[in-house]
């Protein structure tokens, strides 16, 4: 079993035991995984299940992030700006990468809605016009914080621009701007309401 597979796989049986009948699931929405593509060493793709839509980063195959805790957060760029990706850690999926795009999921009246909005996230995350040049400066300023005289905050802007930080690069921290995780979200939440009439 892939681990796109595996992912779905093991949120159905969270779905059906410990999640099953919660108040904070919506009885409507099954489990789904949508838009896996590769990135980096690993892929990234959206999870839905009746009680959150995440993006999830997982490591490709011969990588993993053992090395990583529970808990532990990672910047990631992709395209369209910088997310924060937030380490969880299962005994069948291993350690995986988690970014919260909604939770909980009761303002999705059907599956179809919550399987729309998920393929629109990821052809946002994959589109360059999102990412700003303030926030491209924002992003290499966060990362060169550490690196003495011009030459080295240069080349780590070049770096920024052009490379994804990886799960091995963290950033001990940066600005709350960079994640465009809002941006996205808060559009596809305004074209919900336009569409349902809101």
């Amino acid at each position: 079993m892939d681990c796109v597979a595996l992912l779905q796989h093991r949120f159905d049986q969270i779905a059906a035991t410990s999640m099953r009948d919660m108040p904070v699931c919506n009885p409507v929405l099954q489990v789904a995984v949508v838009g896996f593509r590769p990135w980096q060493q690993g892929s990234i793709g959206v999870l839905i299940t009746p009680w959150f839509m995440n993006l999830i980063l997982l490591p490709g195959e011969g990588h993993d992030w053992n090395n990583r805790s529970q808990g532990d957060a990672v910047m990631v760029r992709l395209p369209s700006g910088v997310y924060e990706f937030i380490f969880g850690d299962d005994p069948q999926l291993g350690v995986y990468g988690a970014c919260s795009l909604f939770s909980p999921m009761h303002e999705f009246s059907d599956q179809q809605t919550a399987l729309a909005t998920a393929e629109a996230v990821m052809v946002s995350l994959f589109d360059e016009a999102h990412f700003s040049h303030s926030e491209r400066q924002a992003l290499a300023d966060a990362l060169a914080a550490d690196c003495p005289g011009s030459e080295g905050r240069d080349a780590v802007a070049n770096d920024a621009v052009s490379d994804a930080a990886d799960p091995g690069t963290r950033p001990e921290s940066g600005p709350e701007k960079l994640s465009r995780r809002g941006f996205i979200t808060a559009g596809l939440a305004a074209r919900r309401e336009v569409g349902n009439g809101g």
